[in-house]
């Protein structure tokens, strides 16, 4: 890690230059260094004069658009690593609504409280968008020294100074940073991979990969421990839970290295194991997977729905195949319960304009469970509407009214009787 600490204002020679008593104190944070992206840690230290009995100040950072982090940029750790036996409250605490101030606080001392250095050391991470240059400020904003006139407090602000990451160098990072097994019940287990990769441009030795904490948490895979990563490299660690008590559990897995920056990497993992119920637990997808008939251009539809009975977390992953032309929403047709529930989902097609007419389309849903069994699948399709052929016209008929008919038979008895009087002629 790349940390350079500009101490600056030792008591003794603020003392001398300004030609203060040495009743004063001093508390501070020290000056660090790091480039965009990097994790670095600032001291916060106390100098006393031998009347104080406890300390508190503030320490606020003036720019948290520079800084990252899990949820508030700020972690602690180390707090009073090298401080003597005490009782101690809040010995490091988050006390802004805004998460923006650490305060460091100490209990009262028996005897006079001795120099400290460093009394806690908090974690920043600068934001990968930091620019070289840039300057976070943290400032002192509200400090209390029992038995010391505030005249008599020196105050060092510090900062961390954004700065180029050198050019030949190694990092470490490990994929997840934390894990969360969910909930399982009583005999059964789960695992999962962490991937370590040297992000870096130079080789790393990762030394050491080690897990404390809850004894449910076990590594079954260690394929890290002891390998030489070169720039892009990769190595797996595979960590098992195991249900065998009711509970809920945590344990970290460290992984360390001699990398220049994040030698040691902290993953957490998390996990509940419950008692079996005995209760009906299960997936039934309710849809029709026929879409239907519409016109070239048209989009026509199916809505269906997932519904799951248990008393525990699940998830259904749903996938089309087949024909370009489904598509669904949501979008991937994934879905998490964490206890009986049901959603909606639709499935849809789109006709394409060049389609012909009469045209038919097919594709497949099929939906799988957490454990990779497959729970549900239908058969899809949808077609052009086929134009109906038009009728043959029918040949029209002459037809004649009333007295046309009449005039026709008074002529044809006309014709007959001549053709009688011509016959006995």
């Amino acid at each position: 890690m790349l940390i350079r600490k500009i101490k600056t204002g030792l008591l003794a020679s603020l003392l001398v230059a300004s030609g203060m008593a040495f009743s004063q104190v001093e508390v501070g944070v020290a000056d660090v260094v790091g480039h965009p992206g990097e994790t670095v840690e600032v001291e916060i230290y106390y100098l006393g004069n031998g009347d104080a009995r406890t300390y508190q100040f503030d320490i606020t950072v003036n720019d948290l658009t520079m800084v990252e982090g899990e949820e508030t940029g700020i972690d602690v750790s180390r707090c009073l690593e090298s401080a003597p036996s005490a009782p101690v409250e809040d010995c490091v605490v988050r006390s802004d609504p805004n998460l923006d101030t650490v305060r460091v606080g100490q209990a009262s001392f028996t005897d006079p409280m001795p120099d400290i250095d460093p009394i806690g050391v908090v974690q920043y991470t600068i934001s990968s968008t930091a620019q070289v240059g840039d300057v976070i400020d943290l400032s002192v904003t509200d400090y209390d020294v029992e038995n010391v006139d505030d005249d008599d407090v020196v105050v060092k602000h510090g900062s961390i100074e954004v700065i180029e990451a050198a050019d030949d160098g190694s990092e470490l990072a490990v994929t997840p940073s934390s894990h969360d097994f969910g909930t399982i019940n009583v005999g059964d287990s789960d695992s999962t991979t962490f991937t370590a990769e040297n992000v870096g441009d130079a080789d790393l030795d990762i030394t050491d990969v080690s897990i404390s904490g809850a004894s449910q948490f076990t590594i079954a895979n260690n394929g890290c421990n002891g390998q030489t990563l070169t720039p892009g490299d990769t190595c797996e660690v595979d960590v098992d839970f195991d249900g065998d008590a009711e509970g809920t559990y945590s344990a970290e897995i460290t992984f360390e290295s001699d990398a220049d920056v994040n030698d040691e990497v902290v993953v957490e993992v998390t996990g509940e194991v419950v008692e079996d119920n005995g209760a009906e637990e299960g997936f039934t997808v309710d849809f029709d997977g026929g879409l239907g008939a519409g016109d070239a251009g048209d989009t026509v539809s199916s809505t269906g729905t997932v519904v799951y009975e248990g008393d525990t977390s699940a998830t259904l992953s749903c996938e089309l195949s087949g024909d370009p032309v489904f598509s669904s929403n949501p979008d991937p047709l994934d879905f998490t319960f964490a206890e009986s529930g049901s959603e909606e989902f639709t499935i849809s097609c789109t006709l394409p304009e060049d389609a012909e007419d009469g045209q038919d389309y097919s594709g497949l849903l099929s939906c799988t469970d957490e454990a990779g069994e497959e729970v549900y699948t239908q058969d899809l399709g949808c077609s052009v509407t086929a134009d109906e052929p038009e009728p043959t016209p029918a040949v029209p008929v002459p037809t004649m009214q009333s007295w046309g008919i009449a005039l026709f038979s008074l002529i044809m008895l006309a014709i007959g009787g001549l053709s009688i009087r011509a016959f006995r002629s």
